[in-house]
């Protein structure tokens, strides 16, 4: 039997228009310190104005098709019994 993994992802606009949650533990920068939420919702910002609706939870590597857009499209495993 075969069953679809779908990885999750963040909705963009749904974050920045949240100002309850912090945003401090979603991004890293390149010395691996956490982003203040100020500065999160800076990088969202950026992503909105390309255009993008989404942001993935995961690596390019686990979910190379990533549409942000429309998400994950969704993996195909064996489901073992």
């Amino acid at each position: 039997m075969m069953k679809t993994n779908y990885h999750i992802s963040l909705v963009i606009e749904d974050a920045l228009n949240n100002k309850r949650e912090k945003l401090t533990k979603l991004f890293k920068d390149e010395t691996g310190k956490f982003l203040s939420d100020k500065e999160a919702r800076e990088v969202l910002l950026v992503y909105k104005n390309k255009g993008y609706k989404l942001i993935p939870f995961c690596s390019a590597e686990e979910c190379p098709h990533f549409d942000h857009i429309t998400g994950c499209p969704g993996h195909k495993e064996n489901e073992t019994r």
